[in-house]
């Protein structure tokens, strides 16, 4: 069996999404007719290919079979596929779903779909909506701009760095606090400079915390500031500069003789008596003079 290109039934989807309204909910069953109607369909599979595909038992289940709904088992789920997977998770949509079981009925008249509750999982997506970000990126749009985030006062910041929710905060709201705070209670968490740091570690902005903060409580007490201030200050402090190499000398002679040199002072640093420290990206020169100064340079591992 042979399946069509995916690349030529993504693109077909892409165009008919193209011309739906941005904006608006509309029903996936609305997107199939659409696709049908204007003639931007597809195949999955030739005509004899599809004989290859069946439920339970190829003979008596074979979707080769004429059925009503043939378009909407193969080419439609694959466009249900295509919006859920691809489309809103890069952000062009939003969706409703709901669980797929019972969601749809288009299946309940093939042989052995009796015991089935869903075709499949994608059954439950109902529902979509072009949002403004994908307005943008499908051309409908000529730029995008990002809403600024609203002040939900959802939270109280304290002097002694206690952070109180005045009422049950959203998911998000308190992902982000268990990020950059302990918990003391189920309302309270306590700001953390191990974990800002290790926020900060892990690739996050260190502006990230006050931003939150600022939207979700307003302003913040002259502590909770200097806090703040003194994260980020000691944030930008450090920098990695890349990987480098410690070499052992028979003498601390010897160190200083390659440390003090004017052509590697530069390349090479004492760690140390009898160490030195090259930055990966220095080796070659490093190694070239101290050939020059009679020194033979050691093997990785030596």
């Amino acid at each position: 069996m042979t399946l069509s290109a995916a690349s030529g039934r993504r693109k077909a989807v892409l165009g008919v999404l193209k011309d739906c309204l941005p904006g608006a909910w509309f029903a996936v069953d609305d997107f199939w007719r659409l696709m049908r109607g204007i003639g931007r369909g597809f195949s999955l599979v030739g005509e004899r290919d599809a004989w290859e595909l069946y439920l339970f038992e190829q003979e008596y289940g074979s979707l080769g079979y004429e059925d009503a709904h043939a378009w909407d088992q193969l080419q439609g789920r694959f466009a249900l596929v295509f919006l859920f997977e691809y489309a809103a998770t890069h952000g062009v949509l939003e969706v409703a779903y709901v669980p797929p079981r019972g969601a749809r009925g288009d299946f309940w008249d093939r042989w052995g779909a009796d015991d089935l509750s869903c075709f499949s999982r994608y059954d439950g997506l109902l529902y979509v909506r072009i949002n403004p970000l994908g307005a943008w990126l499908l051309g409908q749009a000529e730029e995008y701009r990002p809403a600024a985030p609203r002040r939900t006062d959802a939270l109280r910041v304290l002097a002694n760095l206690d952070v109180v929710a005045t009422h049950p905060p959203p998911v998000a709201d308190r992902l982000t606090l268990e990020r950059f705070a302990d918990a003391t209670s189920p309302a309270v968490w306590k700001l953390s400079g191990a974990k800002f740091t290790d926020v900060v570690e892990r690739g996050g902005r260190a502006e990230e915390l006050r931003a939150f903060l600022a939207r979700a409580a307003g302003e913040l007490p002259a502590a909770v500031e200097t806090f703040l201030a003194d994260l980020e200050h000691r944030a930008g402090q450090l920098q990695d500069d890349g990987p480098a190499r410690l070499f052992g000398c028979a003498s601390a002679h010897v160190a200083a003789e390659l440390a003090s040199d004017r052509l590697l002072k530069r390349e090479c640093l004492r760690a140390g008596d009898r160490h030195v420290v090259v930055r990966e990206g220095d080796l070659a020169v490093v190694r070239k003079a101290a050939h020059r100064l009679g020194y033979v340079w050691p093997l990785p591992g030596d």
